[in-house]
């Protein structure tokens, strides 16, 4: 995984995928690696967390978008739109979101950091710009899309055992001390939750210890 005489850094983020904050925080990490890139070789590994665990798998219906009552408050949508994200309101229902989180699992095992942040980016943009229901079959045409295996894809995101998986390890995280997303772990080391800006990212990076490759720290607790 080293890259030269770049500093490895590894982050590890539990997220769920109906937390605005979540991809918003995405954005300003990559804003850090970008601006970072010749001094570290960053890897970002996302985990699963519910917000919203309860949620039946047909969703829940969300009032009415109305001027008086907005989907989407103002203050959430100028912080999107200084990353470049269009909060929309669109979507109607609330998504249980375990099918989407066994995705994200496949994903990383599939294609490692790349593909599962490529996929984590088509969730976010579905959800919350597009305003599409993440129900099942939805979040397979999503793996599709992303360059996944049509078959594989969908007997990995609806396989009962994985749900029960996906679902145990988001309690999981829960019971670690993760109560609000997204939370981030630089090389081994809690520091942060929220969506904190690219300065913050670059800080720990700076000061994060040495990590030994692959060395995925959740995990491992």
């Amino acid at each position: 995984m080293s890259s030269g005489a770049l500093k490895t850094i590894l982050v590890e983020v539990v997220s769920d995928i109906v937390c605005p904050y979540c991809w918003i925080g995405k954005r300003h990490l990559e804003a850090a690696i970008n601006e970072t890139k010749d001094k570290f070789n960053v890897h970002v590994r996302w985990y699963p967390f519910q917000l919203r665990s309860e949620t039946p798998i047909e969703g829940t219906l969300k009032s009415p978008d109305t001027p008086t009552n907005p989907r989407v408050g103002q203050n959430m949508r100028m912080m999107g739109q200084k990353v470049g994200i269009d909060f929309t309101g669109k979507t109607d229902r609330t998504p249980n979101t375990i099918h989407a989180h066994n995705l994200m699992h496949l994903a990383f095992g599939k294609g490692g950091s790349v593909l599962q942040n490529k996929v984590q980016e088509k969730l976010f943009q579905a959800y919350f710009t597009d305003g599409v229901f993440l129900d099942a079959q939805t979040v397979i045409d999503i793996g599709v899309a992303a360059g996944m295996d049509r078959d594989g894809t969908q007997r990995y995101v609806t396989d009962p055992a994985m749900c029960a998986k996906t679902k145990s390890d988001a309690h999981t995280n829960a019971m670690r001390g993760v109560h609000g997303v997204p939370t981030f772990m630089v090389n081994g080391e809690v520091v942060f939750s929220g969506a904190q800006g690219a300065q913050s990212f670059i800080r720990v990076f700076e000061s994060a210890p040495p990590v030994k490759e692959d060395q995925w720290a959740w995990e491992q607790q």
